[in-house]
């Protein structure tokens, strides 16, 4: 395969797939522009009928994605890139028309060490090309270091999402029950931006510390607070029960979310036991698909439903490696272990227990990562 930089794709305004899904995409490019000769006057009230008739128009209808999974296969087999490093899931649909919980079929990878992601793109963009579809990449371009995602479309229907992850190791970091005590705040945003904070709903602060986070462009999930196996773990109101019925489950969730503005996501604080009921966590599955929310699972249970059922609720997740409550050198010697891992796994999510100590070690490790080949991702650039 040629070593060269991939073709300009073709790009649409608005993020990853927002146009694309978001529009009818048969409009025609002359109702978007000013035409010559038209007076300023005019060209406003085209402008606005314009818009007008992009968001009455109906979003475009999902194109069967089995033939775009199969020629971003064989583009990726043509690339060279081994089964093991490639995995399904499901991407957010998003735009005018859509619903919170309509999604995509997605198609990830991992780049091979020592190769760019880019002219991997290019045979898949060749392959894809002459199956009839149209290889889409988000209006911002592309972020280095950061995952490389596109969308196929063919006929203006939405089929495929597509993500590249770059090459070498990649790591998530959790922090987790944030919000208990709001005095760590400062030292909370003063690690790597793309840390993501699981914030405990049942708190005085959530809802200040959740605001104060987003406001800082960090991403915050609802750690949400499930029955334990043993009663007298629960520390605190507000718990998810298996006792409870479908019905209040759902509305249980939604008074939690209401208290983590901004979430995109939720996770599990505790949940053995809850996680193990399969009713109320679909209830629960199903009042975070409804609003378009990915769940972290992060129950060590071995009888945990949550990924079998998350998976038939077509609800997003990822699954932690690593759990940290450590200070001190028990800290440094779990992070050289978790680095470790990383090398023979390629991945980790680690979810970190915000104690004093913890935060300081943490923020230091974290700093060097780059200068180690390691990635940093938010949560919701690894969920499928």
């Amino acid at each position: 395969m040629r070593d060269r930089l991939p073709p300009e794709p073709r790009r649409w305004p608005g993020p990853l797939l927002g146009l694309l899904v978001g529009v009818a995409l048969g409009i025609a490019a002359d109702r978007l522009v000013l035409r010559p000769g038209v007076a300023p006057a005019a060209a406003e009230d085209t402008a606005a009928e314009a818009a007008e008739a992009v968001e009455a128009a109906p979003p475009p209808p999902v194109d069967d994605p089995e033939p775009a999974r199969a020629a971003v296969l064989e583009g990726l087999k043509t690339a060279g890139i081994p089964d093991r490093v490639i995995h399904h899931g499901l991407y957010p649909l998003t735009g005018p028309g859509r619903a919170p919980d309509d999604t995509l079929p997605l198609v990830g990878f991992t780049c091979p060490v020592g190769r760019d992601c880019p002219p991997v793109l290019v045979t898949i963009d060749e392959q894809v090309s002459a199956a009839g579809y149209t290889l889409i990449a988000p209006a911002g371009g592309d972020q280095p270091g950061r995952p490389l995602f596109r969308a196929l479309a063919r006929d203006g229907r939405p089929a495929l999402a597509l993500r590249a992850f770059p090459a070498g190791p990649h790591l998530t970091v959790v922090i987790e029950q944030v919000g208990r005590e709001p005095a760590l705040l400062d030292a909370l945003l003063a690690l790597d931006p793309h840390v993501t904070y699981a914030v405990v709903p049942n708190v005085r602060d959530a809802s200040r510390v959740a605001r104060r986070l987003v406001d800082g462009g960090r991403e915050v999930i609802a750690d949400l607070p499930l029955e334990p196996t043993d009663p007298t773990a629960q520390d605190g109101p507000d718990y998810l029960t298996a006792a409870m019925t479908p019905e209040a489950v759902t509305a249980a969730v939604d008074a939690l979310l209401a208290q983590v503005p901004g979430a995109v996501g939720a996770g599990a604080h505790q949940g053995t036991r809850f996680a193990s009921a399969r009713e109320p966590l679909g209830a629960l599955l199903g009042a975070l698909r409804q609003r378009g929310l990915y769940f972290l699972d992060d129950v060590d249970s071995p009888t945990s439903l949550i990924e079998p059922t998350a998976r038939v609720a077509g609800v997003r997740t990822a699954r932690f490696t690593h759990r940290i409550d450590d200070e001190g050198e028990a800290l440094a010697a779990r992070l050289r272990a978790i680095e470790a891992a990383l090398v023979l796994d390629g991945h980790a999510l680690v979810v970190v227990a915000p104690r004093p100590g913890a935060l300081i070690g943490l923020r230091s490790w974290l700093d060097g990562l780059e200068h180690r080949g390691i990635h940093l991702l938010r949560l919701s650039e690894v969920v499928r």
